[in-house]
């Protein structure tokens, strides 16, 4: 299962989402929250597709190996 997104994580995103504007600096209260909800959502979204991100990223390609002049060969 993926981790949940954090109270530091939520609080960073929070802080680059106002300093690029894409959240208001002087917003009132309620959309303030509701930013933070949908920040919140945003992240968990990235947190639940990591794991399949690092899992596919692990699966490194072979590299052909070298023959006794050097030449790389095909692995088939």
């Amino acid at each position: 299962m993926a981790e949940k997104a954090t109270y530091a994580m939520l609080r960073a995103a929070m802080i680059k989402a106002v300093e690029t504007n894409l959240i208001p600096r002087h917003s009132r209260l309620a959309e303030y929250i509701k930013s933070w909800e949908r920040l919140e959502l945003v992240i968990q979204a990235s947190l639940d597709v990591y794991p399949e991100q690092k899992a596919a990223a692990g699966k490194k390609k072979q590299k052909p190996s070298k023959t006794k002049a050097g030449h790389r060969t095909k692995n088939r």
